[in-house]
């Protein structure tokens, strides 16, 4: 039977849906294709969608500064409601029927969102192929793993490289990654605990930023910026946490910048550069060029970092 409001003319309909909550609207947008088409009327100042997947499903949207969490009854059972009321999360329950891709889709095109924010992946207790299925032609910002399935985390994060900008991967088993480094993704996160990461993997890799904690020494920093000067064109950022290097700055950048063309910075020079499109800054660090006259700034400490620039 269709909801007493249906029956309101069109500008009647749409002057109550003005006077509804925004977790009002959504509910009444699922209720029918006239609903939607309604909800489909209005701009919503969402600035995310976050998945969260662990035994199961949750979608939290940012709207106006709250949270809204969209779940399945069996999710609401495994929480503490207690810990559910002190964080003002406000809940909707959906009904498992109706299809976590259908409510995603359902979502995306309400709320005009087309890419979700963040899948994230807290355990596998899922097949990943059929997982990867679907999901299949979403986009996501970030892709990101807490699994302690690495094996698991590693095959979905393949699957999954194309639809995404940025893979974070926690996991100790690298014996696979070598497909995931070839994905051309905008950025890479590698920081479980270490691994073997070697200047090669790095050397295959396709994206544009990368972040690894791996067990380099000089040597390998220094090849790899040799092979930088030389033409490597599509990294833009460097991050590498690193151990067994001498103990004094001194020491080290002689041994990073040997045989490359360099220029050190004042320590107080402030250097201003877009890092996926947010703004910092840098104090001192040291610039080198490549072949083609493009520069780029390494800060070295007790962690290596290093940023192409850009003009802003």
């Amino acid at each position: 039977m269709a909801l007493p409001i249906l029956r309101l003319p069109r500008k009647c309909l749409r002057l109550a849906a003005l006077h509804m909550k925004f977790i009002d609207l959504i509910r009444f947008s699922f209720t029918c294709e006239t609903a939607k088409n309604l909800a489909e009327t209005f701009n919503f100042p969402v600035t995310g969608i976050r998945m969260a997947i662990r035994a199961n499903f949750r979608l939290d949207v940012i709207y106006e500064g709250e949270m809204y969490t969209f779940a399945t009854e069996k999710w609401l059972e495994e929480q503490d409601l207690e810990q559910v009321y002190i964080s003002r999360r406000q809940i909707v329950i959906f009904p498992e029927e109706f299809g976590i891709r259908n409510y995603i889709d359902h979502l995306q095109i309400v709320l005009k969102y087309p890419k979700i924010t963040e899948l994230f992946i807290a355990s596998f207790d899922h097949d990943s192929e059929q997982f990867c299925k679907e999901f299949e032609g979403l986009k996501f910002r970030t892709l990101s793993f807490g699994s302690n399935d690495p094996l698991s985390s590693m095959r979905t994060a393949i699957s999954l490289s194309p639809q995404s900008d940025i893979i974070q991967l926690e996991g100790e088993d690298m014996s696979s990654a070598k497909s995931l480094l070839l994905q051309n993704t905008d950025e890479v996160y590698i920081t479980s605990s270490p691994f073997t990461f070697t200047l090669n993997d790095l050397l295959l890799c396709n994206s544009r930023r990368v972040v690894v904690r791996a067990r380099w020494d000089l040597k390998d920093l220094n090849t790899f910026l040799k092979h930088w000067a030389a033409g490597v064109r599509r990294l833009e950022k460097l991050v590498v946490g690193h151990q067994n290097l001498p103990r004094t700055l001194n020491q080290r950048m002689a041994s990073l910048f040997q045989g490359i063309s360099h220029e050190v910075l004042p320590k107080d020079r402030v250097t201003r550069h877009l890092d996926g499109g947010e703004e910092v800054m840098f104090k001192g660090g040291t610039i080198i060029r490549r072949n083609d006259g493009i520069e780029a700034i390494v800060i070295f400490s007790f962690t290596f970092q290093m940023f192409v620039l850009n003009d802003l």
